[in-house]
């Protein structure tokens, strides 16, 4: 017989007077396997954050769904949903979202508190070490940057097809959309390296990288 609200398992839990965990224990003739418990993180149902419950919540009543402080969520009617735990350029989703950065965040936390025995401040201080926080602005400047060298090479190929032309590639490593476009030609030839910075803008012609990049070979 269950309590109201509770699931039935296969599962019992049990709390040993020892720091050091068996591999297993004895329960009548049968020997039964034992594995840490890792509880789920705590969220408060009154703000919304980590690491209390409403009884000691000192935070503004939130909306679990949209993250707003105007109403709660018994009342909410916005289709699009918003965590108060994840900043901007998030996914949406709603506080109680199991795949919540946030949630899987504080739920690997409580793994490592309960697998290598340590306190929540210090499972916590083992977790900011393997995962060095990045801004919001450093995560959109490497992504942009890293999308603009891309998309400079997927535009050279498209605009060098407008005006007849193909590539060929001279070097012994160029980028994916450089080998994918690559046919034998003859005719007019031009030399430009794979790194210089190209304006498709306009008609200024690319501009020398700093350094010496491999080149790529324009054949029409």
């Amino acid at each position: 017989m269950t309590k109201r609200g509770t699931v039935s398992t296969n599962n019992i839990i049990l709390t040993f007077d020892s720091t050091d965990l068996p591999s297993e224990i004895r329960v009548g003739y049968v020997k039964v396997r034992v594995r840490p418990f890792v509880p789920a993180p705590m969220r408060c149902f009154r703000c919304q954050r980590f690491g209390h419950t409403k009884d000691n919540c000192r935070g503004r009543p939130t909306c679990s769904k949209c993250a707003s402080q105007d109403h709660t969520d018994e009342t909410c009617d916005s289709e699009t949903p918003r965590c108060v735990n994840c900043g901007e350029g998030q996914t949406p989703h709603s506080a109680y979202d199991r795949s919540c950065p946030a949630y899987v965040k504080e739920k690997e936390i409580m793994t490592i508190k309960a697998t290598r025995n340590l306190s929540f401040k210090e499972a916590r201080e083992v977790y900011n070490q393997s995962h060095p926080k990045t801004s919001y602005a450093q995560k959109v400047r490497v992504t942009n940057s890293t999308d603009a060298s891309q998309m400079s090479v997927a535009q050279l190929v498209q605009l060098l097809k407008r005006f007849g032309l193909t590539v060929v590639a001279t070097a012994a490593a160029t980028t994916a959309a450089a080998r994918d476009a690559c046919v034998e030609d003859t005719g007019r030839r031009l030399d430009i390296p794979v790194g210089a910075a190209t304006d498709l803008r306009g008609s200024r012609a690319p501009r020398q990288a700093a350094d010496a990049p491999e080149l790529v070979t324009l054949g029409g």
